[in-house]
């Protein structure tokens, strides 16, 4: 049975694996547990990070920590921290990091929330190492898989149109359609680089296009050889929720501040429009 397009701010889907995975995130957003979310490259992992932050009663920051990149002094109460591609870190690097919990206790504390990311599911990560172990028992209370889009399928579509709507505001182009054999092939993709690789190759085709309507020959795909940074390439690494902010703050301003003329023209309705500007505030706020 298919669902209805549903918006959850940060991700939009009718896909049931999605809605209930973030109806579990609403329960454990109202709690500092700390999370381990895992799952292919391009999937969305930061930023199901970020939404549960956002969903949190924290008016904290979030930052990221990366390989060679964070620093424990610098915390504060209701930051949520996001451990960013854990399974890229160095020995040094987990020592060091380690270092930095026992130091001050974070990880116990209920003051500071930690999200770990990685490709590699907990059981395979904690087999990597020995010091993967010792952190998995302090960062890992929760795991959370993060969907590839194969599992699901029914986003395509809908994303596509999203991301195509995008790439033709963000470039300054006449607005698009797909051919009903563009989408079918569309439909008949692996997406092994997951919505960032589906994102690359709408705009992409956007570009291409010299018409009002993307064809099957207007779409090209890069090799499954291509790296994760290279299919980013155009959007310099932008999430969902940052292409929609941008498209709807250029949308208001071509209406002249006009909600009602936005919200046509962006096919949602006024309340909507007006949440999600709402929700651009409040993460300002924290």
């Amino acid at each position: 049975m298919m669902m209805n397009w549903v918006d959850y701010g940060r991700f939009q889907t009718q896909s049931e694996c999605v809605v209930s995975l973030l109806k579990s995130c609403e329960k454990l957003a109202l709690t500092m547990g700390a999370l381990f979310i895992y799952g292919e490259e391009g999937s969305g992992r930061r930023s199901l990070a970020r939404w549960v932050h956002d969903h949190s009663q924290s008016r904290g920051r979030f930052l990221v920590w990366s390989a060679h990149d964070f620093d424990a002094a610098a915390l504060r109460e209701g930051d949520t921290v996001l451990i960013e591609n854990i399974h890229e870190f160095e020995p040094a690097d987990l020592i060091k990091l380690k270092r930095h919990l026992e130091a001050s206790g974070l990880e116990r504390s209920s003051r500071v929330r930690f999200v770990v990311t990685s490709s590699l599911s907990p059981n395979d990560w904690i087999e990597s190492s020995s010091l993967a172990r010792e952190l998995a028992y302090r960062l890992c209370v929760v795991t959370l898989k993060m969907p590839s889009l194969r599992d699901r399928h029914q986003d395509i579509i809908g994303l596509a149109h999203m991301f195509l709507r995008v790439a033709c505001l963000v470039n300054g182009l006449p607005d698009k359609k797909f051919s009903n054999e563009a989408l079918a092939l569309l439909q008949t993709r692996e997406w092994s680089g997951n919505v960032a690789e589906l994102n690359n190759v709408v705009e992409r085709s956007a570009l291409k296009s010299d018409s009002s309507t993307v064809n099957e020959t207007d779409l090209t795909f890069l090799s499954r050889s291509r790296t994760q940074e290279e299919l980013n390439v155009g959007q310099s690494g932008i999430t969902l929720f940052e292409m929609e902010k941008k498209l709807i703050f250029q949308t208001l301003e071509m209406t002249r501040q006009n909600k009602t003329r936005a919200a046509q023209i962006l096919g949602i309705s006024i309340r909507t429009l007006r949440n999600k500007l709402n929700s651009y505030r409040e993460a300002e706020v924290s």
